[in-house]
This record gives C-alpha cells, sequence and structure tokens, in this order.
C-alpha cells in the first residue's frame, strides 16, 4: 500500500469529477461530508431490476456502478461555493481489467485491486490497495498495481509525491 498526496487538489479534482480521466475505475463507495453527510454504496441493487435486465452484461458484470455513471452524482454533492469538508471515494478496478494489470497466476489470489481517494484539509491524497482472497506473504501484486497507479497518474499529468 501506498500513499500518493496530489499536488494540486484542484487539478486533481479537476480530473477525477469532469474528465473521463478515471471511468474505466468502478465506484464501490463514497463518503461526502460538505453541509450534510453522504453515503453511497456503489453495489448494484438487484431489486432495482427485472431478471433479465439484472443478466444482461450491459449492466456491469462486476455488480459494482462504474464510475462515468456515478461521477455527475458525486460531482453534484460536491459542488458549490464552498468546498467539502471531506470526502473519500473507493474506486475499484473491474474483473477484466484486472486481469490485463495482473498476470492470471498472481490474479487468482487477489480479490480487489482498490484505489482510495481522500480529501481534508485542502489536501487530496490516493491510496493503493490490494484485497486478497486468502492470506499470503507474496506482495508482488501490490508492487505491480503501485506500479500502474503511478503510472496511470503520470500518463494523465497528476502530479503527486509519495508520502
Amino acid at each position: 500500500m501506498i500513499a500518493l498526496q496530489m499536488k494540486s487538489s484542484r487539478e486533481f479534482m479537476g480530473k477525477l469529477l469532469t474528465s473521463e480521466c478515471f471511468d474505466h475505475f468502478l465506484m464501490l463507495e463514497a463518503q461526502i461530508v460538505t453541509a450534510n453527510s453522504y453515503t453511497i454504496d456503489g453495489h448494484i441493487q438487484k431489486d432495482f431490476y427485472t431478471q433479465e435486465e439484472w443478466e444482461d452484461e450491459s449492466l456491469s458484470p462486476d455488480k459494482i456502478s462504474d464510475w462515468n455513471g456515478m461521477r455527475p452524482v458525486v460531482h453534484s454533492l460536491i459542488k458549490g461555493k464552498h468546498t467539502p469538508v471531506r470526502f473519500q471515494i473507493i474506486l475499484q478496478l473491474s474483473v477484466k481489467d484486472r486481469a490485463e494489470v495482473l498476470p492470471e497466476q498472481e490474479s487468482k489470489d487477489i480479490s480487489t485491486l482498490l484505489c482510495t481517494i481522500r480529501y481534508e484539509n485542502g489536501q487530496t491524497v490516493l491510496i493503493s490497495g490490494v484485497s486478497y482472497r486468502s492470506f499470503s506473504m507474496d506482495k508482488e501484486p501490490e508492487r505491480v498495481w503501485e506500479k500502474k497507479l503511478k503510472d496511470f497518474l503520470t500518463e494523465n499529468k497528476i502530479e503527486f509525491e509519495e508520502t
């Protein structure tokens, strides 16, 4: 796990909330504190859909909302005259994208590759995370994911420093 502090919260927030930069992620959860507190669970609710809609793979094979669809919702809660008190957004890679990041032998014990974004006191920090299906001494998947996140930020011209 690494923590990367964004050099410019304003520029990072622009990329996160108003561009397609992070749209390949899924949104697992969001907690936003402005004048009120909001918690969003990104798991898609089966009871909302018909059986046919639920089984349609275009809904989301992971059954977690994609960031592309949730971005406008989160943006509407954050924007305004005042900056938020704080927020935390937990993004994860889809199973398909995870397979592209990690070789199959490393991926079989991995449940989720996470990217947690925390904002508080004017500072934005991105924290990497790997959720394992069972205990593992092998930390190579974490190193691969950390490098992939750093490369992603660099490719998208998002300046950061390790903390």
